[in-house]
């Protein structure tokens, strides 16, 4: 009975907290309560891949409680993999105020850098081409040359072809042989992508685009409007036509 009054499950919005114990759970439950901050789940025991995903659901209605809190548990490799994909916060300690306070400072933080922290999340808007000759490797993933035509190109981001369709993820950028986090206009780079097999889905000479959901093409069109230079609202007007044509309601909703 001790156990099932500590632990919480709830369908509200709130943190995600894993502890080691009963007693730590109540201490940082009555810790979190005093600041105000609900809790969606309380529960012993590792940071699990279903946390990650659980905080996710809450991310979707508020940034700020989309996170984990792990006291003196470890992260799980699934649940590590899963919270980059995500971009969930985890906050994990060994000394229960210092858990409380980072998760508390981080907050501020976001709150006081919200804007550029929001815009900086959502895919750069991207047009390169797969430049002719240059097949390094056809699937698995599929590497190839290509430049970059307007914008710029993040690792991880999805990417459509010129009908919208989806061809896969950019799991790797490289110059000279050197990973690259971020390839700029007029650069000439390797790209490895996960998905698609040259010579099936994608071929040389093909224009691709990086992909947006609707909430990033929302936020762009109601809460930046003026940060995309003028070749990028080009191509941002583009992706939006192609997207909508699928889903009327693609970037409003």
């Amino acid at each position: 009975s001790e156990i099932r009054s500590a632990i919480i499950q709830t369908e509200s919005n709130g943190v995600i907290l894993r502890c080691d114990t009963i007693g730590s759970i109540e201490a940082i439950t009555e810790l979190l309560k005093k600041e105000n901050i609900p809790i969606r789940a309380a529960d012993l025991g590792n940071i699990t891949r279903r946390d990650i995903l659980s905080a996710s659901a809450v991310r979707e209605k508020d940034r700020y409680l989309g996170v984990v809190l792990g006291f003196n548990v470890k992260v799980l490799e699934d649940a590590e993999k899963e919270s980059f994909e995500r971009k969930i916060k985890i906050f994990n300690e060994k000394i229960i105020y210092n858990l409380v306070r980072s998760y508390s400072e981080w907050v501020d933080y976001e709150k006081l850098h919200a804007d550029s922290i929001i815009f900086n999340e959502i895919p750069p808007i991207c047009k390169f081409q797969f430049m002719k000759g240059y097949v390094f490797r056809r699937n698995s993933p599929a590497v190839f040359g290509a430049e970059i035509l307007v914008g710029k190109l993040k690792q991880k981001v999805s990417v459509i072809d010129e009908d919208g369709k989806k061809i896969g993820v950019v799991h790797q950028i490289q110059n000279e042989g050197k990973n690259l986090d971020v390839a700029d206009k007029g650069m000439q780079v390797a790209l490895s992508i996960k998905g698609p097999t040259i010579g099936r889905q994608i071929n040389e000479g093909d224009i691709f685009y990086t992909d947006l959901n609707s909430r990033e093409a929302r936020l762009l069109l109601e809460r930046f409007p003026d940060r995309l230079s003028e070749d990028e609202q080009g191509i941002f007007d583009f992706i939006l036509s192609k997207k909508r044509q699928a889903d009327p309601a693609f970037g409003y909703l």
